[in-house]
């Protein structure tokens, strides 16, 4: 169930082995945002838009203000490359005390998973920018946003830890399987990435959660799904266990 899954994340912070990962994460996520803002401000103040020094200055700043006010709402979209650096530390450790008897692979390295990171980061901000739009809308901007990272963090993030536990192929006929459990998943993180102080934490938080999900999720072999066009198949006999190149 999501909300077990979400109580152990939550009791997960009473452990030891999270201080240190938590202090590097939200040190690396203030870093990533004042980066950003910073290297946006001297960009734009090396090309003075009036003869007034002033005002070109001025206008520097505001717009790097504007870059790190829409930079704090397009964070969801870069915390996965964050997670990258502990998710295999901070998933052991989780393991460890809830799931002492489990085997799980390591996730792949940060330079094997860098290439699909990257994908996915264009992706994210396609759709986002795609939508900016409807962001100006009170009321839609909200509902459309967490709807739209909400499904695209609970994928990213599903299927990095997935991969501990399964085969790629499995752990995308799994996550497909339950795709709303993992959407849901997914708006909480994209909710966590945008409430001031637990946006600091929350790259370790999703990382926590998403183990737990898995370990909650059926046994290989236990479930079925119909293709369209295909007969209902186990889990394990999907046709896709033989194709481990299956792209995502």
């Amino acid at each position: 169930m999501i909300t077990t899954a979400f109580l152990r994340t939550l009791g997960t912070l009473r452990h030891g082995f999270i201080f240190g990962i938590l202090v590097k994460t939200a040190l690396l996520t203030i870093g990533l945002f004042i980066l950003l803002g910073t290297l946006t401000t001297a960009l734009l103040a090396s090309f003075p838009v009036t003869d007034a020094g002033w005002l070109s200055s001025f206008i520097a700043g505001a717009a790097g203000a504007g870059v790190m006010v829409l930079g704090y709402f397009l964070m969801p979209i870069f915390f996965p490359l964050i997670s990258l650096l502990f998710l295999n530390r901070a998933a052991k450790g989780t393991e460890a005390v809830y799931y002492p008897n489990i085997t799980a692979q390591p996730a792949p390295s940060f330079a094997q998973a860098l290439p699909a990171m990257l994908r996915f980061i264009a992706k994210s901000l396609f759709l986002n920018l795609l939508a900016l739009p409807l962001y100006l809308i009170p009321g839609l901007n909200l509902v459309l946003y967490y709807l739209i990272n909400g499904y695209l963090l609970g994928r990213e993030y599903g299927e990095m830890l997935g991969v501990r536990y399964h085969s790629l192929p499995e752990t995308l006929l799994q996550r497909k399987a339950q795709r709303g459990k993992f959407f849901v998943a997914g708006l909480f993180i994209s909710i966590g990435f945008t409430v001031p102080l637990l946006n600091l934490a929350a790259p370790l938080l999703a990382t926590i959660l998403m183990v737990h999900l898995w370990q909650d999720a059926p046994a290989k072999g236990d479930y079925t799904r119909r293709m369209p066009g295909r007969e209902t198949f186990k889990g394990s006999e999907s046709p896709l266990t033989s194709h481990s190149g299956q792209k995502r």
